[in-house]
């Protein structure tokens, strides 16, 4: 076995879900790392589909060094706070929140009005039934 590919040593993942925990992801977004963005993983010569798969640590850390840069490296230079710049917004969580509270009440009103009708034709179709059997002339 070529000695750079030794998977007893303690920095090579010998599986997907080894791999995958490594990189704090799933299974198959590390699959699709591989796919898409080349992500340094190792498979015996000749077979890449569906094959067994080891990967040394030190190549996915230099990976994602290369591939992804941090956050703060892109991060917008600070700007002051500006507390107007946040009253749209507040006037928007305001106003969803009154929406959802008037929401609410029409729902208990729909809900009040809805039982009432329901009571309403359960009365209406007692009386109809009543005069039915008082109209009738008695059976011989």
């Amino acid at each position: 076995m070529n000695p750079q590919l030794n998977a007893n040593e303690p920095g090579v993942l010998t599986c997907w879900k080894d791999i995958a925990q490594y990189l704090g992801k799933g299974v198959r977004t590390v699959q699709r790392w591989e796919r898409e963005f080349g992500l340094p993983v190792r498979r015996p010569d000749g077979i890449y589909h569906k094959s067994p798969v080891i990967a040394h640590k030190r190549d996915l850390d230099a990976w994602l060094e290369s591939r992804w840069s941090g956050r703060s490296a892109r991060r917008a230079p600070d700007i002051p706070y500006d507390v107007n710049a946040l009253s749209p917004v507040s006037e928007l969580i305001l106003s969803s929140q009154e929406l959802r509270n008037t929401h609410s009440q029409l729902l208990l009103e729909t809900s009040a009005a809805l039982a009432a009708l329901v009571k309403s034709c359960n009365t209406l179709t007692s009386l109809r039934m009543n005069i039915r059997s008082s109209s009738q002339p008695p059976r011989r």
